[in-house]
């Protein structure tokens, strides 16, 4: 980059950070981020990006710059941990690898960086490790049974080899507690918490919640729990979602709650006759009788049956029509979205702003 162009970009970036005091709007903080990216400002772009995202949650640009900006600070340190493993290889190396080619959704590469690691430094746990977190990765995205149960012998491995890493014990509790294996969970977090964990309060009340719900007369058939959870298409406990491990519900899910608060702004929408959000996996919640929450619940779950049957993924949104007019669909973790229009609406405009609804809602229970 020339020097009279380094003086224009340092002029813009003075002249958009005076308008950011004054007015900020979504597309000054992209502008801004990416100035700075062209003066390779990289974690000035990152934290233009991260304020933006924390003033306008709602905003599609600001989140996919964010992401860009992401990927090129992780795709550096990537470049830069290969360098070092090429020079002086480490097991601790390739665990740092592994974990970002995770981060980035580079499970391919995960995976070969987990063989690789295998094959030079055989009984150590770093490839057990690096593997278990990709097949978990997987369990938690297409809840495919086969891939949480490698998973978890993976990390059953992992602590055999090393019974002191809490990240193994603490991987093992929640995977275990999410499909319903409570026995296991508690034994898991135990170990956890004699292990370096004794101050982790989530942990203490998580094992707490395991204790209530274990059933002595009931022996567990670890399986047929991940099998449950592939074939219901829902965690027992959605304890990913939320600090405090418990099945989704209308009363506790933070998630749940924002966005049911922001699909009632959209129902004032002119051609929307209703917006509802419905918890899956809440099987002890008392149901209404809604033909219309039904509807979404039966939908969004024989989609999601059917998507994985097909080898297509996970059901993430779409349309039924019909006399009534139509109905979009959209599902993230363990809440469906479900919005009955006239049919002149717009399926696409609205099926977006959905979406920006959801990440908006996530914003505010990770806040």
């Amino acid at each position: 980059m020339g020097i009279l162009q380094q003086i224009r970009i340092g002029r813009e970036i003075k002249r958009l950070r005076r308008e950011l005091t004054d007015r900020p709007r979504p597309a000054q903080f992209v502008a801004l981020a990416q100035l700075y990216l062209a003066s390779e400002q990289i974690e000035d772009a990152a934290a233009t990006a991260d304020l933006g995202l924390s003033r306008f949650p709602e905003s599609t640009e600001l989140r996919q710059t964010a992401r860009s900006i992401r990927q090129r600070q992780v795709a550096s340190r990537v470049r830069t941990l290969r360098r070092r493993l090429s020079a002086e290889p480490s097991p601790a190396l390739f665990a740092q690898l592994g974990r970002l080619q995770i981060e980035t959704d580079d499970l391919t590469g995960a995976l070969e960086s987990a063989a690789q690691c295998a094959a030079r430094y055989p009984g150590r746990e770093e490839s057990l490790l690096i593997e278990g977190e990709v097949r978990l990765r997987r369990f938690r995205r297409d809840r495919v049974a086969a891939d949480g149960l490698q998973a978890a012998r993976l990390f059953e491995a992992a602590v055999r080899i090393n019974p002191r890493n809490t990240r193994s014990w603490m991987h093992l509790a929640k995977l275990y507690f999410a499909v319903g294996a409570y026995d296991r969970a508690v034994s898991r977090l135990e170990r956890y918490l004699s292990c370096g964990g004794e101050r982790d309060q989530i942990a203490i009340r998580l094992l707490a919640q395991a204790r209530e719900c274990v059933d002595p007369q009931v022996s567990t058939d670890l399986p047929q729990c991940f099998q449950r959870v592939e074939e219901r298409g829902h965690w027992v406990h959605d304890i990913w979602s939320s600090q405090v491990a418990s099945p989704v519900s209308r009363r506790d899910n933070g998630m749940f709650l924002a966005l049911q608060s922001r699909l009632g702004e959209l129902a004032q929408q002119e051609g929307v006759v209703r917006a509802l959000a419905v918890p899956l996996g809440d099987e002890d919640a008392p149901r209404r009788d809604d033909a219309f929450e039904r509807l979404i619940t039966q939908v969004a779950e024989a989609a999601y049956r059917s998507a994985r049957r097909m080898d297509l993924g996970s059901f993430r949104r779409g349309i039924v029509e019909g006399p009534f007019g139509k109905v979009l669909l959209a599902r993230v973790q363990s809440v469906a979205v479900g919005v009955l229009c006239e049919r002149r609406v717009p399926s696409e405009r609205l099926l977006n702003t959905i979406e920006n609804l959801i990440a908006s809602a996530a914003a505010v229970r990770e806040s």
